[in-house]
């Protein structure tokens, strides 16, 4: 659920992202908007918390056949759901996970895609919890000190690119909808999720109209059926910098009515 602006941010000490969003016209047109400054854009992200000595441990002595064993080797508990939305609970606006991309790497810098699919999942409860995410590579086992070594720095960048690839193709762009639902009394209807209140929305099926997206995701997270959509509002994109290049991940918000009342 991210009905507001939210800002995954795969960001190294060299990138910076600004946030973006955007409306659409029926067709589902987006013009962006690209007005919000930097800073403005900081403060929006509020207090900010570290999701450390997790997914950056690193050392030879930690087992590679899984990924809890490098997720816990530094002391840390499991990361669950309900840590991540006591975060946002607490007041924290900004969640970094900093990670060692080289555990559980193959020698062509090929990263596991169970560690993948385990960054990917933390970092969708962030989002969910409405935090913007800074997603980065943190020490790695030290790697980064031969960028300063005239023959190694080709290959340096070589694992820096393929690295940002894998992580930037993961979180590739998904569309999704929801709906601002009121009936003929003037009534509005929300659900609750990790204690705050929110609109229903999900993610678009393969093949699936996204006005149908909308529909059905209203109906399968509220049990409220015979809606009716009247317009379509606008739409929030979650984005992210890749080789210089917004990449979006678009949510179509639809005003419905319910007509049964």
């Amino acid at each position: 659920m991210r009905i507001r602006n939210i800002i995954a941010l795969l960001c190294s000490a060299l990138t910076a992202c600004t946030g973006m969003a955007g409306c659409a016209d029926k067709g589902g047109k987006v013009t962006p908007d690209n007005g919000q400054a930097t800073m403005d854009f900081v403060r929006e992200m509020g207090v900010g918390i570290n999701l450390g000595n997790t997914f950056e441990s690193c050392g030879s002595w930690i087992s590679d056949k899984s990924v809890t064993n490098f997720e816990t080797a530094w002391g840390s508990p499991i990361i669950t759901q309900p840590m991540i939305a006591g975060y946002a609970a607490a007041g924290f606006g900004t969640l970094r996970i900093p990670v060692a991309w080289s555990n559980m790497m193959d020698a062509d810098y090929t990263i596991s895609p169970e560690y993948l699919t385990r960054i990917h999942e933390v970092t969708d409860w962030a989002l969910d919890a409405k935090l913007s995410v800074i997603l980065n590579i943190h020490y790695d086992g030290g790697w980064w000190k031969d960028f300063a070594s005239a023959d190694k720095k080709a290959e340096c960048m070589k694992k820096y690119t393929r690295i940002w690839e894998q992580i930037c193709a993961e979180f590739k762009e998904v569309n999704a909808a929801g709906g601002l639902v009121s009936n003929r009394r003037g009534d509005y209807l929300l659900i609750s999720r990790y204690g705050l209140w929110d609109l229903p929305k999900g993610h678009q099926e393969a093949d699936e109209d996204i006005e149908l997206t909308a529909i059905r995701e209203v109906q399968e997270e509220t049990g409220v059926d015979d809606l009716q959509i009247r317009r379509l509002i606008c739409i929030t994109d979650h984005c992210y910098l890749r080789g210089g290049v917004w990449h979006l991940k678009h949510t179509w918000w639809f005003d419905m009515l319910y007509n049964d009342p």
